[in-house]
């Protein structure tokens, strides 16, 4: 299509080039008449912010993951592979970060182990460092929550993002596992920027 449009263009231009000094008359119009070409009005390529955004994200997950394995919890992001056509209509494979999953001993809970302090300050972080809004799922004891809350409020201090992070906060049911959870907020993330 744009290699026909050029060559519509350039034979336009040339032909306004050699008839621009000349006081003849045009030639008869032809039996068949040429198609009509229209040209495509220029567009923005708006799955190049998307891509980006998601690109961050997984790189900066597994990071993350990698900093809070060296502090000794467990952790677990998830990253899927989804296929994604973008706006001039080629599919593209993405890596998409779906959520990370940070486990909160119970032991190094009770005990406000340093390593879970920074742990839990890096989630905060890293949730406010995105390029869009986060979500942050904390599900642990009510009589843990403040420290927790003051850990993570650190993390989210040092953030240099651009979008408040939201904080959700489960009650922690017996038998549980305290958990953090970081996720996009908007439910529509891990689909192309046309899904809206």
């Amino acid at each position: 299509m744009k290699r026909i449009m050029m060559i519509a263009g350039s034979l336009a231009l040339a032909a306004c080039a050699s008839n621009s000094g000349k006081n003849e008359t045009p030639p008869p119009p032809a039996a068949e008449s040429a198609p009509i070409v229209y040209a495509a009005k220029p567009t923005t390529n708006l799955f190049a912010p998307w891509l980006l955004v998601r690109d961050r994200d997984v790189a900066d997950a597994r990071a993350f993951d990698e900093m809070v394995r060296k502090l000794s919890l467990p952790v677990a992001s998830d990253v899927s592979r989804v296929a994604q056509k973008n706006d001039e209509g080629r599919s593209l494979i993405v890596d998409v970060w779906k959520g990370t999953n940070m486990g909160v001993p119970p032991a190094a809970l009770k005990k406000r182990t340093p390593q879970l302090q920074q742990a839990v300050t890096l989630a905060g972080e890293f949730a406010a460092n995105r390029g869009e809004q986060a979500r942050i799922i904390v599900s642990v004891s009510d009589a843990d929550k403040p420290s927790v809350r003051k850990w993570l409020e650190s993390g989210l201090a040092k953030g240099r993002g651009r979008f408040p992070t939201e904080l959700q906060w489960k009650p922690l049911k017996k038998g549980d596992l305290p958990f953090v959870r970081i996720e996009p907020a908007d439910p529509q993330y891990a689909f192309g920027p046309f899904s809206k």
